[in-house]
């Protein structure tokens, strides 16, 4: 019966990391999709559609440099909070990796 109510409070222990990881991944979110919109919308504002096409960057599927680079931008939005998110799930051997990685991107 003891190792019963070991469970159940180890279980329930965990439920505000939980809870915080899932409003982490939900600010991430959003963010990212803010920057996304914020970066096409200055790059069709200051037509940079050819020179982008210029240097090669295209989406396959849009056939758009402009929706590549603002992919782009939502993609390293959303990296930039993942170390976060793991770490409050507690998995810290793999949000160390990610996060040498980040601060390498970001040094560079």
């Amino acid at each position: 019966m003891n190792t019963i109510l070991n469970f159940f409070s180890s279980i329930l222990s965990g439920i505000p990391a939980i809870l915080s990881a899932i409003i982490l991944l939900v600010v991430a979110f959003i963010a990212a999709k803010i920057v996304k919109n914020l970066v096409t919308k200055l790059l069709k504002a200051v037509n940079a559609e050819q020179f982008l096409a210029k240097l090669g960057v295209k989406d396959t599927v849009t056939n758009s440099s402009i929706d590549f680079v603002g992919k782009l931008a939502y993609f390293v939005t959303f990296l930039l909070f993942l170390p976060a998110v793991l770490d409050k799930l507690g998995m810290y051997s793999v949000s160390t990796p990610i996060t040498s990685m980040v601060n390498a991107f970001l040094a560079f």
